[in-house]
């Protein structure tokens, strides 16, 4: 096998452990899941950088492997797929020999001792940009996989208690009894709760938008214009209505015109919940504070198919989804409270 079609292949081994991660987080603590996460998911991302050429990472690149292969295997067990596990298990100890092989063959200094002797210094040459290039996408690829893994559970439920978190969110939603994948997601509101509910009834492109970064909505096509006031035609909603995430004509309507979440609950003042998004909650705390809630559930079982989406998710959707969800409530935050001081 060719060096750089084994690093591929452990690259897209390590890719495959987001979902395995994703899913043992949904069944397991957090302090058993991060630290075999780490060493899986990273092993073999160290494995393949080495391979790649980074010269620093290649001595370890063995041990480092052989570690991740067995962190992958009690990863896949929390995620409750042991079947799973024995086949991670088994193409991680192929991953081993591989790697050992390719240590050995083209580079056989790691396993051969070299000695040094008499007063010459010996002078190493410089790498070039392009190995330097190379070497920092590969210690920012390691890094920004550490902590996403690492501030996954942080950020997963951010402003959110464990009893709020542990609220049954069915039936409501049409999710199983049990899920697995869970977000939640609040902040606290000085305001009434009747206060806050109106802003909350407005979302949506076509109406106040997202109270979140339209900036960066308006980047991507999405002409989303956040309103700073309540509008009262705004206000009705039933259920089977259309949240419009974005216009009808987005991309020259290539993925449809009815792009967002159907209403499958609407009873305000208090709750609200969009298929595919979640359930919104106002709950009042006193008579000058609420909180906000937005718990989202699904069912995180694992197979096959949504290995690519998982990569995919860990990297990306995740995290954009927690920085423009907590946008939109520290938006809505911002509105109520300053409409509470103005109207007391």
């Amino acid at each position: 096998m060719r060096p750089l079609l084994l690093a591929g292949f452990l690259l897209l081994h390590a890719l495959a452990h987001a979902g395995a991660g994703m899913w043992a987080a949904g069944r397991a603590s957090p302090w058993i899941v991060i630290p075999l996460w780490l060493v899986s998911m990273g092993g073999f991302l160290f494995a393949a950088c080495a391979i790649f050429g980074v010269e620093r990472l290649r001595r370890r690149a063995e041990v480092v492997t052989f570690a991740a292969t067995f962190a992958s295997a009690g990863l896949l067990r929390l995620a409750g797929i042991g079947v799973w596990s024995l086949l991670g298990l088994a193409i991680g100890l192929a991953f081993c020999a591989l790697v050992r092989w390719w240590a050995r063959c083209t580079h056989p200094e790691i396993h051969t001792p070299t000695f040094t002797t008499g007063d010459y210094p010996i002078v190493l040459d410089r790498p070039r940009l392009r190995d330097r290039l190379g070497a920092g996408v590969a210690y920012g690829a390691l890094a920004v996989t550490a902590v996403l893994i690492v501030a996954r559970p942080w950020h997963m439920a951010w402003g959110t208690t464990a009893s709020e978190r542990a609220v049954r969110v069915a039936p409501a939603t049409p999710f199983e009894e049990a899920p697995a994948y869970r977000v939640d997601h609040g902040v606290t509101v000085h305001a009434p709760a009747d206060r806050v509910w109106p802003w909350l009834a407005q979302l949506g492109q076509d109406r106040a938008g997202f109270y979140s970064y339209d900036w960066l909505e308006r980047a991507f096509g999405d002409e989303v214009h956040n309103v700073d006031s309540l509008v009262p035609t705004w206000q009705s909603r039933q259920v089977g209505d259309l949240v419009r995430a974005t216009q009808p004509d987005y991309l020259g309507g290539r993925f449809g015109t009815e792009l967002g979440w159907r209403i499958t609950e609407w009873d305000p003042p208090r709750s609200m919940t969009l298929d595919q998004w979640g359930r919104f909650v106002v709950v009042p705390v006193d008579s000058a504070t609420s909180r906000l809630l937005v718990h989202t559930r699904g069912p995180g079982r694992p197979s096959f198919a949504a290995i690519p989406l998982a990569a995919l998710g860990f990297y990306l959707l995740e995290p954009a989804h927690f920085i423009m969800e907590r946008g939109m409530l520290l938006g809505i935050k911002a509105r109520a409270e300053r409409a509470s001081v103005r109207d007391p």
